[in-house]
């Protein structure tokens, strides 16, 4: 937590996703050569650690941040709330 550095990577196989379309989320399939590669950017990663850490900081505990993104370009905070199985 204090540079933001990724340390490590845990990539999983994923078959489905929701996407936005129509004016609703939809499941589709992840598309073969996409399956096995990372969800989000490194950069969405740093920027969501940055956030995190705020909002600890804020509430002075860790955290359970529920969070969304719009093409990797923002980020939304949809609610935080204390992490009560540590």
């Amino acid at each position: 937590k204090s540079n933001f550095e990724i340390k490590s990577r845990d990539i999983q196989s994923q078959d489905t996703m929701l996407t936005f379309r129509d004016g609703g989320n939809q499941e589709i399939s992840v598309p073969e050569e996409e399956k096995n590669t990372q969800s989000i950017s490194d950069e969405i990663v740093k920027r969501l650690a940055v956030i995190g850490k705020k909002i600890e900081t804020h509430y002075g505990k860790p955290q359970d941040i529920e969070w969304g993104t719009d093409n990797q370009s923002r980020i939304w905070i949809l609610q935080s709330r204390p992490i009560t199985t540590l």
